[in-house]
C-alpha cells in the first residue's frame, strides 16, 4: 500500500503496486507538489530566504486576502519588515507585485468564456468587480471586457 511522501518513480517496478485511482492520485500529487517547489525555488534564487518565501507564498495564495499583517504573522517578522525588505530586494512594493500575478492570472482566466469577469475577479483575490476593473484598467490598459475581445 502506498504512504505520502513515498518515492515511488524511481524504480519502474514499484508503480505497478499501486492499487487503486487514490494511491495514483497520491502519487502524482506528491510528485507535481515536489516539481512546483523546485520550480519555484529555482524561480526566485536571487532573493532572500524570507523573500523567497514571500513570492511562493504570494504565488500560490493570491486568491486569498493578504496583508503585511497577516504575511508578518505567516512569517514571523514585523510587517514593517516585510514590506521594506520587499521593496529593498524586488524593487516594487509588495502590493504592485500582488496586483501583477493577479492580473496575469485573470488574462489567463479571461481567455475562457465559460468564466464571467465578475467570477473572473473574484477568482484572483479581487473583493468586487468594480475594484478589478480598476486594477486590470491600470496594468493592462483597457477594461477587462475590451481585453477579452480582443484576445479571444
Amino acid at each position: 500500500m502506498l504512504k505520502d511522501g513515498e518515492e515511488y518513480w524511481g524504480d519502474a517496478n514499484r508503480l505497478e503496486e499501486i492499487e487503486d485511482f487514490s494511491e495514483l492520485s497520491v502519487v502524482y500529487h506528491s510528485l507535481f507538489n515536489e516539481r512546483l517547489a523546485e520550480k519555484l525555488s529555482q524561480q526566485h534564487k536571487e532573493y532572500s530566504p524570507l523573500i523567497r518565501g514571500i513570492l511562493q507564498y504570494i504565488d500560490t495564495n493570491y486568491r486569498d486576502e493578504i496583508s503585511l499583517k497577516s504575511l508578518g504573522e505567516q512569517f514571523h517578522v514585523s510587517p514593517n519588515y516585510v514590506s521594506r525588505l520587499f521593496k529593498q530586494e524586488v524593487n516594487r512594493g509588495l502590493f504592485d507585485y500582488l496586483n501583477e500575478v493577479r492580473i496575469e492570472k485573470a488574462k489567463e482566466l479571461l481567455l475562457d468564456y465559460r468564466y464571467k469577469i465578475y467570477e473572473v475577479a473574484d477568482m484572483t483575490g479581487f473583493n468586487s468587480q468594480v475594484h478589478f476593473a480598476i486594477v486590470f484598467h491600470k496594468y493592462v490598459g483597457m477594461s477587462p471586457k475590451e481585453y477579452r475581445k480582443e484576445t479571444v
